[in-house]
């Protein structure tokens, strides 16, 4: 992964902080989504940026859809 990173903030919605439905994971990896303008990362590399295992990242976003 030798894409150069610009630094950059995310700002949750409330309701996704305070989600007792949502893991703090869950909440990683949707701020992690939500940083970009198109999602084009794989989970691998999202679960290595966030130290995560691949299947948190995958059992996250599966619950995201549902939410």
């Amino acid at each position: 992964m030798n894409q150069e990173r610009e630094d950059r903030f995310v700002i949750l919605r409330f309701e996704v902080l305070q989600s007792k439905d949502l893991s703090p994971s869950e909440k990683l990896v949707y701020a992690r989504i939500c940083g970009f303008k198109k999602y084009f990362e794989s989970k691998e590399e999202c679960a290595e940026i966030l130290g995560v295992s691949k299947e948190t990242v995958v059992k996250a976003k599966q619950k995201l859809v549902k939410l």
